[in-house]
């Protein structure tokens, strides 16, 4: 698998998971898994209300759903190993 750039294109599906590349303060980057929706509102009214735009979104059970802002690159989050028998 290789990193998709956004600037590319965004993902087709709105059910899955997807490893990010976020750009962060003082140029730390880090990796995040996030979902996309095409409309970010429609996830949840009330936590991400104004938000009538594509994006990537995350829950925190303490704060609720919310926006994740920095992303440059995605990919889909690869299966785990099987386990040797």
């Amino acid at each position: 698998m290789n990193w998709i750039s956004i600037k590319d294109r965004w993902p087709e599906n709105e059910n899955k998971r997807y490893l990010c590349a976020v750009k962060g303060f003082s140029h730390c980057s880090y990796v995040q898994i996030c979902r996309f929706s095409k409309n970010l509102e429609f996830v949840d009214e009330y936590d991400l209300h104004e938000c009538n735009h594509a994006g990537w979104y995350n829950y925190d059970s303490e704060w609720g759903y919310y926006e994740v802002t920095g992303v440059t690159h995605w990919m889909e989050v690869p299966d785990l190993p099987e386990e040797d028998k």
